[in-house]
């Protein structure tokens, strides 16, 4: 066990999540589809909710990792889609950018 025991904690709640997704689920749908063609309806779509919630910390750290890659997509894309089109239309000279805050190529 470590410290806090949060670590085992984490291990025994990852492991019910694998035999429910592999063992329960099929089980599940095993039975909605006894009872759902046999009352000729249509089988509703469902998933298992997450056993684990994420601390507080736990749950800052991940927004800040999102954020983080959010903002790395955001400049990828700045750069390889905005900015030739950008390009393209100054040197076509039909606006004018004088007045925007437009990077000069």
């Amino acid at each position: 066990m470590n410290n806090d025991g949060s670590l085992d904690t984490r291990r025994y709640y990852d492991k019910v999540d694998q035999y429910r997704n592999h063992k329960v689920y099929d089980f599940l749908n095993w039975i909605d589809e006894l009872v759902f063609y046999s009352e000729n309806m249509q089988i509703p779509e469902w998933e298992f909710g997450n056993l684990w919630q994420m601390s507080e910390t736990e749950q800052i750290d991940y927004n800040i990792k999102v954020a983080n890659r959010d903002k790395i997509y955001y400049d990828i894309l700045t750069d390889a889609v905005v900015e030739p089109i950008i390009e393209n239309l100054k040197k076509s000279n039909t606006y004018d950018f004088s007045s925007l805050n437009v990077k000069n190529g």
